[in-house]
C-alpha cells in the first residue's frame, strides 16, 4: 500500500506536468501527450499495487479463518 501511495503521488505530479494548461515541456504537443500518458500508466501501476496488497491481505484473513490450528477467542463467561 505504501508503494501504491507513493506511485499515486508521483503519477499526479507527472500527469500535472503533462496538462495542456502548464508550461512544463514547452509547446510541443507530442511531448506533452507522452508525459500525460506516462502519468496515466503510473496511475494504472499504482492501482494494481493497491489491488495486489488488498487481495493478499484478504487471502490471509480467509486462510486464517478456515485454519483449524488458529486459536478461537471463546468467551467463557456464564
Amino acid at each position: 500500500m505504501v508503494v501504491s501511495l507513493v506511485l499515486g503521488f508521483l503519477a499526479m505530479f507527472v500527469a500535472t506536468m503533462g496538462m495542456k494548461c502548464t508550461s512544463c515541456g514547452g509547446d510541443d504537443k507530442v511531448k506533452k501527450a507522452r508525459i500525460a500518458m506516462t502519468g496515466g500508466i503510473i496511475f494504472i501501476v499504482a492501482g494494481l499495487a493497491a489491488l495486489t496488497a488488498c487481495s493478499w491481505y484478504g487471502h490471509q484473513i480467509v486462510t486464517d479463518f478456515y485454519n483449524p490450528l488458529v486459536p478461537m477467542n471463546v468467551n467463557e463467561s456464564k
